[in-house]
Formats: structure tokens, C-alpha cells, sequence
């Protein structure tokens, strides 16, 4: 599968697909902030979404024919089918596992398939976006989304304004059910902003890089 997601996947994932670097969205990410603190540029604002429990939230069903979308080879669904739904867990009481059960939907935590099934997975609602942002004049919610069982976290998920934005702020926060945001925010653990970063801006990742090499020397 590593060998071909890099023909299967848009350029715009950029995790675990080989030949792409995180950083890539990274610098976007930047360069699509900038100038956000001046009034006199367009409207816009971004939309920071958090997926809640990502991984534990993936239909299998749904899975399966993303897998046949792909033209994967059936006996390689009927593998990766037998491997996602044939997982028992146990609860963890004062240090002892008691009884087994069987989750309903998911991929393996910790498992090295897993992390590309769900790119396959994310890839669709990629797709879907593409499609609905190209092809009509106003963007809505996709019905289909709601088959990929995946849940948007309104708790952890944000909107950043530009100053230029004012009218229209109170009526997007109650459409979408989103906090505001404001700069900088942290997007795969580096900040943001619309200018510059500084000294103060870094900081946080400054620490903990020298913690972790503080525990190097332990």
C-alpha cells in the first residue's frame, strides 16, 4: 500500500504518503494567513477542524468501499476487513483486564496499516470538498459525509477572522457552531500567524525540544 498511495492520494495530504513532507502543509497553512491583522485586504476567514476520535470513528463498512473505489484486490479488502473487525478489548480495573468485547467500527491503534487506511478514508471527504468548492457557487454540507462516520469537534475546532471581517462574524459562528479563534494557533505543533513569527511566538516549542534533550542526558 505504500507504493501506490502516492498514486491514489491528492498532493494536499501529505502524511505518511512517501515523496510528500508535512511541512508542506505547514507552509501553506502560513502562507494562507497571511495578512490577516490588515483591514484592507478581502473577506476571508479559516476554519481549524479538529476530527473527534478520528480513528475510533471510521466505518467499517465505509472503509471497505473506499478499498473497492481504489481497486484494491478483493482478497487484500477481505484481509484488511478480517484485520479492523476481529479486534476485542478489554477495561483495565486497578491494574487487571477484565472481560473482552468487540468494538463496532475503527482502525488499530498503534498498528502501521492504520495510519494509511485512514488516509484512504480522509481522502474521499478530500475529494468531496474539491468537488463542492469547483463545482458550485455556494458551498454547503455533503450529505455524504455522513457515511464516513467521521464527527467534526466543535469543542476543538476554530475559526480565524481577518480584521477585515466584521459584519459577518456573529452569523458564521452561529451557523457552524465553532469558537473564534485568533493568532497565533498551533497547526501540527508549530504556531501561526500573519506576519512574522518571533521570539515569544516560539518559545513553547523551544521548551520543549530542550526537555526532551534534557532527558537525553538522564
Amino acid at each position: 500500500m505504500q507504493r501506490v498511495l502516492p498514486l491514489l492520494i491528492d498532493y494536499s495530504q501529505n502524511a505518511f504518503v512517501p515523496g510528500h513532507s508535512i511541512t508542506d502543509n505547514i507552509l501553506l497553512a502560513q502562507e494562507l494567513l497571511a495578512g490577516y491583522n490588515q483591514k484592507r485586504l478581502p473577506l476571508r476567514c479559516t476554519i481549524k477542524v479538529d476530527i473527534q476520535k478520528a480513528y475510533d470513528s471510521v466505518e467499517w463498512d465505509f472503509l471497505l468501499e473506499v478499498l473497492k473505489l481504489f481497486n484494491f484486490p478483493l482478497q487484500f479488502i477481505v484481509l484488511i476487513n478480517q484485520c479492523v473487525s476481529t479486534a476485542s478489548f478489554s477495561v483495565s480495573l486497578n491494574g487487571s483486564n477484565h472481560g473482552f468485547f468487540k468494538g463496532g467500527s475503527g482502525l488499530r491503534q498503534g498498528d502501521p496499516m492504520s495510519p494509511y487506511l485512514f488516509v484512504l478514508v480522509m481522502e474521499i471527504w478530500n475529494a468531496l470538498l474539491r468537488f463542492r468548492v469547483k463545482n458550485a457557487a455556494e458551498f454547503q454540507y455533503h450529505w455524504k459525509c455522513k457515511e464516513l462516520g467521521l464527527k467534526v469537534n466543535p469543542a476543538e475546532s476554530q475559526i480565524i477572522f481577518s480584521r477585515a471581517v466584521q459584519q459577518e462574524r456573529q452569523q458564521i459562528l452561529e451557523y457552524l457552531g465553532f469558537q473564534e479563534g485568533s493568532l497565533p494557533i498551533k497547526f501540527l505543533g508549530i504556531p501561526l500567524t500573519s506576519s512574522r513569527l518571533t521570539l515569544t511566538d516560539c518559545r513553547p516549542l523551544f521548551d520543549k525540544v530542550d526537555a526532551r534533550l534534557a532527558g537525553w542526558n538522564h
